[in-house]
């Protein structure tokens, strides 16, 4: 059995493990949602695309913040009260987004979605931790962090098929109704869920002492060393594979777009791939840190060489985009350490924490590359990033500094994988 509860329960947990998965593939899809809705916006609104992009990322903002509350509430009330809110303030600020016609109504909607969205990512990973046998909790982190990730780009595209088929009201209909569904299936559920752990967590320990752990968490060395990890690892995955490799391979390449988008699903495809097969693979505390530290050092050596200012072939630009897909999948052996280095009653705090680290390294990334980025009536300019050859076919300074970033941000994951590797701790079965 993969589950610590009866037959008869298993049924229930493995639906609620799936619409955990489901609910984070929309966090995503919500993530990237104003790419497909700037026309709308500009046309209701007559929006600026500046002004649109800073309201939208309130999301983002408010989903780093929240991450920790969030947390917390997990720990305290167990899934039966935190999952449908979400759900349910998910579904609600998405139709306030859909029908807002002014900015103090966009910027709500942002602001609320983000903070429903909060528990998303680590329902799923709390869901495995607290039901399922420790040993199979790799493997359901790596099908949370894959899963939702294929899926919730497989959203944004059927959302931008069904925007151009349907209009903007007809799309959106069908998210609200999948939302629905989400939320209507979760509460169906849920009262037939009779483990303990479904209908309370800490509720007898106060938001305060729940802090207190919290704080302690930092006083574990491993524990600090992995939310360092994940940091580092996710400013190098969103960045990079985001913003960074598809103007590299335009401008210092002459690559076409649709050669660069191959690439770059490559890169995601690499991740996602190797996420899953490692998820199997780690059954073992010993080996989630033993697989950390060689990821790491695969990421370390690929950026390192990349670094190198030279301009490399097409096969050579392929294994730095394959391998540093692999090695990003190290952040798989990083959320199953954080979420069994700690007691049960802490699994919620302690996966929130290392996912706050995740969005703040991405959000970090994001706004680095923002600087690099500026925008005018013209169109993108990469002023800060001149990419361009150089005599004897080197790269330009400029473009360098930028690897060097990424050198330098897989060597400092590097260093806390081998801290995490390196310390002592229970190698236990899990």
């Amino acid at each position: 059995m993969m589950l610590k509860v009866s037959i008869k329960q298993e049924s229930y947990v493995f639906i609620l493990f799936i619409i955990a998965t489901l609910f984070a593939a929309v966090n995503i899809f919500l993530q990237v949602i104003p790419i497909s809705s700037t026309v709308h916006f500009q046309k209701t609104m007559l929006l600026d695309i500046t002004v649109f992009t800073d309201l939208v990322s309130l999301y983002m903002i408010f989903y780093a913040i929240m991450q920790i509350p969030a947390g917390i509430l997990l720990d305290k009330y167990g899934i039966k009260i935190v999952m449908p809110v979400s759900i349910f303030l998910t579904m609600a600020s998405y139709c306030l987004f859909v029908f807002c016609h002014s900015l103090f109504y966009l910027s709500l909607s942002r602001i609320i979605s983000g903070i429903a969205c909060s528990p998303a990512y680590i329902l799923g990973i709390y869901i495995a931790a607290t039901y399922f046998r420790e040993k199979w909790l790799p493997l359901c982190v790596a099908f949370v962090e894959s899963i939702s990730t294929i899926l919730g780009v497989g959203f944004t595209t059927t959302f931008h098929q069904l925007c151009v088929k349907h209009g903007w009201n007809g799309s959106n209909t069908f998210v609200i109704i999948f939302l629905l569904m989400l939320l209507v299936i979760t509460l169906l559920i849920l009262p037939k869920l009779t483990h303990k752990k479904s209908i309370k967590c800490n509720e007898d320990l106060s938001i305060l002492d729940l802090i207190k752990n919290f704080l302690n968490l930092f006083k574990n060395k491993i524990l600090v060393a992995v939310f360092t990890y994940s940091f580092f690892t996710w400013l190098i995955i969103m960045s990079f594979a985001g913003c960074w490799l598809e103007p590299y391979l335009v401008h210092v390449h002459k690559y076409p777009i649709k050669l660069c988008v191959q690439l770059i699903q490559i890169y995601w495809g690499s991740f996602l791939i190797s996420a899953l097969m490692i998820g199997k693979l780690l059954n073992t505390i010993q080996r989630c840190k033993i697989t950390l530290l060689l990821f790491s050092i695969v990421g370390a050596l690929d950026f390192l060489i990349m670094a190198i200012p030279i301009i490399f072939d097409y096969y050579g630009i392929l294994l730095v985009v394959v391998f540093g897909g692999i090695s990003a999948a190290g952040v798989v052996a990083a959320f199953s350490i954080a979420a069994e280095l700690v007691p049960k009653k802490l699994t919620g705090i302690s996966v929130a924490t290392t996912n706050t680290f995740v969005a703040l390294g991405a959000f970090t990334g994001q706004v680095w590359f923002g600087v690099v980025l500026t925008t005018s009536k013209a169109g993108i300019h990469y002023n800060a990033l001149v990419i361009r050859y150089l005599s004897y076919n080197l790269v330009d300074f400029r473009y360098q500094t930028a690897i060097f970033v990424y050198a330098i941000a897989a060597v400092i994951a590097l260093i806390a994988a081998i801290i995490v590797c390196s310390s002592k701790s229970e190698a236990k079965v899990i």
